[in-house]
């Protein structure tokens, strides 16, 4: 086991133990910040669009690319988030990525803009079978939260991959946190005060070089820590697993396209009578290198 990847996971544990003790016992329930239903907190966008992606193999281009435009989209019942993301390779070990999302839901008819992202991402090639990225996001509160669209605050992510590759194969081993800053947001007349969210991720795929296409399987889990309304504690912590196989097919020298299905394995929802179910998501997305 590579050191960064250990490290990482070490420094993930002990800022969410941290954030655990920071948020005690309970407390009162909106619909704002605890929905009933666990599909509406199971999908942060950091979580889906970053966090989860499995980085591009790019060592087949003729020469490095300068830059990505490309469109992600994930769907499920009621529910879409369509997002813009616009990379610019600074050199082919740093990136910079802004992230457009559009996002639509039963609650609110039309598409709106979502939360915004900003990432900076920094690749150390340590050697021929083993890569290391290390990504730090900014979220801006451009969605409306009264639309379900934004959650109405900044929050700043950290997460590290490490991609483990082995003949025809690439294992990418993930651990990352999400923490809100530590003071209240006005949303609707509410101090709301968001708790840390800790992702991880197990992937690897298969690599069919004849054809241009390659396959996978990922195990992705989130925890997130209950959140506070006007100093009080809310019972909406959440843990989930999702199972996602996809296929990845590249379409032309520097053009990708992605599919994949979100199957949720196993969902914990605290807040009482809550519903655990979430639906399946699809994802489907395409890229085009420059």
């Amino acid at each position: 086991m590579r050191p960064h990847f250990l490290y990482a996971v070490m420094g993930v544990c002990l800022l969410a133990l941290s954030a655990q003790n920071a948020f005690a016992e309970t407390g009162r329930i909106t619909n704002l910040v605890s929905p009933p239903k666990a599909d509406s907190l199971a999908s942060p966008l950091v979580f889906r669009t970053i966090q989860t992606s499995t980085e591009p193999d790019l060592s087949g281009f003729a020469s490095p690319p300068l830059g990505r435009v490309g469109l992600d989209t994930y769907i499920r019942s009621g529910h879409g988030i369509y997002d813009v993301p616009v990379s610019l390779f600074i050199n082919p070990d740093l990136q910079a990525q802004f992230d457009i999302p559009l996002v639509s839901n039963s609650e609110s008819p039309g598409l709106k803009v979502g939360d915004t992202m900003f990432s900076v991402k920094y690749r150390t090639d340590v050697d021929t079978n083993y890569d290391a990225y290390f990504i730090f996001t900014a979220k801006f509160p451009t969605g409306e939260p009264e639309s379900h669209s934004g959650t109405g605050s900044y929050d700043f992510s950290f997460t590290h991959k490490s991609i483990i590759k082995c003949g025809g194969y690439r294992t990418t081993l993930m651990a990352g946190i999400t923490i809100p800053p530590p003071f209240d947001f006005w949303v609707m007349d509410n101090g709301v005060v968001y708790a840390p969210t800790v992702a991880y991720m197990a992937a690897t795929e298969r690599a069919f070089s004849s054809t241009g296409f390659s396959a996978g399987i990922k195990a992705a889990g989130l925890h997130a820590f209950s959140s506070r309304i006007n100093s009080e504690l809310q019972k909406n912590a959440l843990t989930t697993i999702d199972l996602i196989p996809e296929v990845t097919y590249r379409f032309s020298e520097r053009g990708m396209a992605v599919a994949g299905i979100v199957v949720p394995v196993f969902t914990e929802y605290d807040l009482p009578g809550a519903s655990n179910r979430r639906d399946v998501m699809i994802n489907l997305s395409v890229s085009s290198y420059f």
